[in-house]
């Protein structure tokens, strides 16, 4: 037997942990500037282009509105945020008793 599941939002909340990803560098999620900059990188790219979802481009174009980009705090900027989003998300799938819930499905699949 073969199950897929949807991560995002199904087996863990993942615009929560964005959202508080984005809280923990000092972003609002709806900080107008940062929406600019990710409004930015998508018109760069061409549609369905992966890396017109890349909060790396966001947080560089986002630096660079406000005046304040150095490759230094662009690395520490997206690793604060990359942190913090795992951090959550592993909290989140203890907190919801994931783990159990796959080896569960696991065991049933093998019977």
């Amino acid at each position: 037997m073969i199950l897929f599941f949807d991560l995002d939002d199904t087996l863990i909340p993942s615009t929560t942990a964005y959202d508080n990803g984005m809280k923990s560098i000092g972003i609002a999620p709806d900080d107008k500037r940062f929406l600019q900059a990710r409004a930015e990188v998508k018109a760069t790219c061409p549609t369905g282009y992966p890396a017109s979802r890349s909060r790396r481009l966001y947080f560089k174009r986002y630096l660079e509105l406000e005046g304040r980009f150095t490759p230094v705090r662009h690395t520490e900027l997206s690793e604060n945020y990359e942190r913090a989003v795992n951090d959550y998300v592993a909290k989140a799938w203890n907190d919801l008793g994931r783990t159990r819930l796959i080896q569960q499905l696991k065991s049933k699949s093998r019977k």
